[in-house]
């Protein structure tokens, strides 16, 4: 019987040295070896430099508007981003706060819009990437923060948080490409067309009709305007002039052609004794103006000198318009609507806006997508990213043995956390008193990770070392000079079951 070795060199007791990188090593947990981990982990499982995350349920209601739900901006709430950014898991400037989608084989990030960034209520405004089937739910979208390294975010565009969006601060109609039509589409006052123009020095859109006309413009953008019905359609309004008292501003959807023969339907709101204001109207390019009404009807006027935001929906056959008396930073109307009502049968067409008898300005138009009841959102807890491995050794045969008899050792390498492991490395020790077997290295790791083996003969200083036979004075086949065995993992070790485990395996005679 062979004796100066100690049981604990071949029971599962004895646990091989593992490293990640050379950050700072977190306290080592119980019954686990001490090991350190980089203070961003990468991977698959979570998008790369982010280290915390929150899942966004989105949930539907029984309609579906047209199109769908793909595409549908939705909006998160209730967002304490004050305390993330005291806590230091937050930038201030907000750049790291981010969404994403997963789309089943990979993170693709969304465009979005912050709002109330570092108070107790922010809100994050993306377009939806699923579509969500009625009283359906989906949880592949999460609000990802805590990366110092984040640039800047992807700016509002036109289309990319809202089906549109424009603050005017270009000229929206000139140039080679102007962005909309304009056309006298709706006949609201009179025969006469003024078309409205750009006021640079301020960033809107200025009409002055004169007297018994009309100055619209309607949405140039083939991505939506004849494929879209179910929407709301938000913007900021004043105006401080009419022709001669009965000045009426138009908010119009639903436009299936311009200038010729078309039915559609709009929301027409005037400033003083005009009647049926507001209204939702409907009506034929051809057919003069407001020859079919619908709506609860009210005596209701717009102020001079006032901007406040104006909001219109059509979904289905039902209609709503909202004046919310301010000026609005998201196009989201939690107050009753002023008017409801009733429309002709849906259909799909251009959007604009329409004033008549008056003179004033339109700014910060907003177009998405809309029904009711509205798609909701809960934010689910923070999740914080974790990444590391776990390291357990086994020997076989277990106990005691005699000289000569070829020990197999098992170092099982599992990956813990909800994030990829990378640049794992694991470090075993062989005893004096036993001699590595030529060739015995086996890996058995998850599909597609390679390896290096490394061998020292001075005990981990250098791994330039070959292992020969009848080394050191060893048996043939074997090497009595290998004091350390290294394996260096060339790709991540994955999060995720069932590759988050693997072992690598070798043998050693008892001299």
């Amino acid at each position: 019987m062979f004796e100066p070795l100690t049981k604990a060199l071949w029971t599962p007791a004895a646990v091989a040295a593992v490293t990640f990188g050379t950050s700072v090593a977190p306290a080592p947990r119980a019954g686990v070896p001490s090991h350190t981990v980089p203070s961003i982990a990468q991977g698959s499982t979570w998008p790369a430099g982010y280290s915390r995350r929150r899942m966004v349920t989105i949930t539907t209601g029984p309609n579906s508007p047209t199109n769908g739900y793909n595409g549908y901006t939705v909006r998160v709430t209730g967002f304490d981003t004050a305390t993330e950014i005291a806590q230091g898991d937050m930038r201030a400037d907000g750049n790291d706060l981010r969404v994403f989608c997963w789309n089943g084989t990979g993170w693709v990030e969304v465009p979005r819009l912050v709002t109330g960034l570092g108070g107790g209520d922010t809100h994050v405004i993306f377009k939806s990437q699923t579509d969500i089937p009625p009283n359906g739910s989906d949880t592949n979208h999460y609000v990802f923060h805590g990366n110092p390294n984040a640039g800047a975010p992807e700016a509002l565009s036109y289309t990319n948080v809202y089906l549109w969006y424009d603050d005017f601060s270009t000229d929206p109609f000139g140039g080679g490409s102007p962005r909309y039509t304009r056309a006298k589409a709706v006949d609201i006052h009179g025969q006469d067309y003024s078309a409205p123009t750009h006021d640079a020095g301020n960033s809107r859109v200025i009409w002055d009709t004169g007297d018994n006309a009309t100055s619209d413009m309607y949405v140039d953008n083939a991505g939506f305007s004849s494929f879209e019905q179910d929407v709301l359609i938000a913007a900021d309004h004043d105006a401080d002039l009419s022709y001669p008292a009965s000045a009426t501003d138009a908010i119009v959807a639903r436009v299936s052609a311009i200038n010729t023969s078309s039915t559609h339907v709009y929301l027409h709101y005037s400033h003083f004794n005009y009647p049926n204001s507001p209204a939702i109207a409907w009506d034929t390019w051809s057919n003069a103006e407001r020859n079919s009404l619908g709506g609860e009807l009210r005596r209701v006027f717009w102020p001079f000198n006032s901007p406040r935001t104006w909001g219109f929906a059509t979904f289905g056959t039902t209609a709503k318009f909202w004046d919310d008396g301010d000026l609005d930073p998201e196009p989201w109307f939690a107050e009753a609507a002023l008017l409801t009502g009733s429309t002709t049968t849906p259909q799909l067409g251009y959007m604009g806006l329409a004033p008549s008898q008056s003179r004033g300005w339109w700014d910060n138009l907003i177009i998405r997508r809309y029904t009711e009841p509205e798609p909701t959102t809960a934010l689910d807890g923070e999740v914080e990213l974790t990444a590391g491995v776990t390291i357990a050794k086994s020997v076989n045969p277990p106990g005691t043995a005699t000289p000569g008899i070829d020990l197999t050792y098992t170092v099982t390498i599992n990956s813990v956390g909800n994030a990829d492991a990378v640049d794992v490395v694991v470090v075993d020790s062989l005893a004096a008193e036993v001699d590595f077997q030529i060739g015995s290295v086996v890996n058995n790791l998850p599909a597609g990770i390679g390896v290096i083996v490394d061998y020292s003969n001075d005990g981990g200083s250098l791994w330039t070392y070959t292992p020969v036979s009848l080394g050191c004075g060893a048996a043939a086949g074997y090497d009595g000079c290998v004091t350390h065995i290294r394996w260096r993992l060339q790709d991540d070790f994955p999060a995720d079951p069932p590759d988050n485990s693997g072992n690598v395996v070798f043998v050693a005679r008892i001299r």
